[in-house]
């Protein structure tokens, strides 16, 4: 399956990528207003009410465009650990509606502030990676309407630019309409469902059903 395969080229490389955690959309007001997470990430931490600040989402699959819905003039925060088996630089492809800003161990490595729609690859970064766990913190800003990102390892993933649900979609998608010799969704085809409403039209000659496939 492609996920077997992305998990072998990964695995040759002696890297793991860990699942993105997000933090709740924080109102920073600007794209340069830094959120506590600049500061500090603790994947442990909880807030006044006990509630936990970060949450995995094993569905941000990489290589693969996700867009959402958070408030305008907010900051989207989202961390991984990066696993690496020796020292080694990989290009990290990212997209983002609007702006964003990554770090890699503490260290910014990218930081756009654009108004734009995601997009594949829309910068593209090295990731000096070290021995041992690395940590990816990626901050996504939305100016206005809706937001999204993108991001995938160049060397490794290959470029999707829509998510797995969809294509799964469209390829579950049918067209409906009676052509001759297809059959249809419903299991029938356009000459049975044409004698079945000539039938109709010789019991109920009223209606004209016949009419209805000149």
């Amino acid at each position: 399956s492609p996920a077997a395969k992305k998990k072998s080229k990964i695995g040759k490389r002696g890297v793991t990528l860990g699942k993105w955690y997000c933090a709740e959309p924080i109102a920073t007001g600007s794209f340069d207003k830094p959120g506590f997470p600049e500061k500090k990430v603790d994947l442990t931490a909880r807030d006044s009410a006990g509630k936990a600040i970060w949450t995995v989402r094993p569905d941000w699959t990489d290589a693969t465009i996700h867009k959402f819905v958070i408030p305008a003039s907010a900051a989207m925060y989202m961390h991984r650990t990066i696993t690496s088996k020796k020292e080694i630089t990989l290009t990290a492809g990212f997209g983002s509606d609007d702006g964003c800003a990554a770090w890699l161990n503490g260290k910014e490595i990218l930081s756009c502030d654009e108004m734009r729609g995601v997009k594949v690859d829309s910068d593209r970064v090295k990731l000096k990676l070290r021995k041992g766990e690395n940590q990816l913190l990626f901050k996504l800003y939305n100016a206005r309407g809706n937001a999204g990102f993108f991001f995938r390892i160049i060397e490794i993933m290959p470029k999707v630019g829509k998510s797995k649900a969809a294509a799964r979609a469209a390829k579950r998608k049918r067209d409906t309409t009676p052509q001759p010799g297809k059959v249809t969704k419903v299991g029938v085809t356009a000459e049975s469902l044409k004698l079945a409403i000539n039938d109709l039209g010789k019991k109920f000659p009223q209606y004209k059903a016949i009419d209805y496939l000149k």
